[in-house]
């Protein structure tokens, strides 16, 4: 079922993984020790988990990457949405 995928030699249960991704996802401050007391598994567990989020992530820009503007082509940036 899971040939071939992100997870497919993972030793965690699948429910395990969808809430480490998910929370990996959507807390910015002390992600580990979050991670840590709400799903209790290891420290190196998480750290593990989260570098392949992180790999993931940079994969997935790797191949949508688009460079803004060029010679001739004027880039408008709103400070507002930068932060």
């Amino acid at each position: 079922m899971l040939t071939g995928m992100w997870f497919s030699n993972a030793c965690l249960p699948m429910g395990q993984i969808c809430r480490l991704s998910c929370m990996w996802l959507m807390i910015h401050y002390s992600r580990q020790q979050f991670i840590l007391r709400e799903i209790g598994v290891s420290a190196e567990t998480v750290v593990d988990w989260s570098s392949c989020c992180r790999e993931l992530c940079v994969y997935w820009l790797e191949q949508w990457f688009q460079v803004l503007g060029g010679p001739g082509i004027v880039v408008e940036i709103d400070e507002a949405k930068i932060g």
